[in-house]
């Protein structure tokens, strides 16, 4: 066994995209998408630190796009790609990634309905993930299961004004 027993998990959707007429698999991250993913970044690495943390994305090129903007602003070198992203195969994705993986923290960039299905899966909770939204999750692995989890938190673009405000407004007190 590579991987470690206890690890935390990210599970984001990807950036909003562009409307196209192209093939869905296609489909790149637009302005605000990219503005959103960096945003992102800046509360995930708050979260981080500089935790060895492995970066994986499904194969679509939206989460690609995603994953390698995440990995630049955490200093992470390579993005991952995994196939398992792309169709919500959590039984796979268990055996050839968490099993593997032998770093701390894991940001999976991936597509929505199965982000949400492996996080009720994991944690119980229910919610629909918002473009470049993310979940923290506090994982265990179970032996021959998937493993269980804990949210620990659930952030999406919409909300980072206001908690900029919030900090702001603490750190002039």
């Amino acid at each position: 066994r590579i991987g470690v027993t206890n690890m935390y998990i990210w599970l984001m959707r990807h950036g909003a995209t562009e409307l196209s007429k192209g093939a869905d698999a296609e489909y790149r991250l637009s302005a605000r998408g990219v503005a959103d993913v960096k945003a992102m970044a800046a509360i995930i690495r708050s979260y981080t630190g500089e935790n060895d943390i492995a970066v994986y994305s499904s194969l679509i090129t939206r989460a690609v796009q995603t994953a390698e903007i995440m990995a630049a602003q955490l200093g992470v070198h390579e993005v991952r790609r995994h196939e398992t992203l792309i169709d919500g195969d959590i039984s796979g994705f268990y055996e050839h990634v968490l099993r593997q993986t032998a770093e701390k923290t894991v940001l999976c960039v991936g597509h929505s309905p199965y982000l949400e299905e492996w996080l009720r899966y994991w944690t119980g909770a229910e919610i629909d993930f918002s473009h470049a939204a993310a979940a923290f999750v506090d994982y265990k692995q179970g032996g021959d299961s998937v493993g269980t989890g804990q949210l620990l938190l659930y952030v999406q673009p919409a909300v980072l004004p206001l908690l900029r405000q919030q900090t702001e407004r603490r750190d002039s007190e």
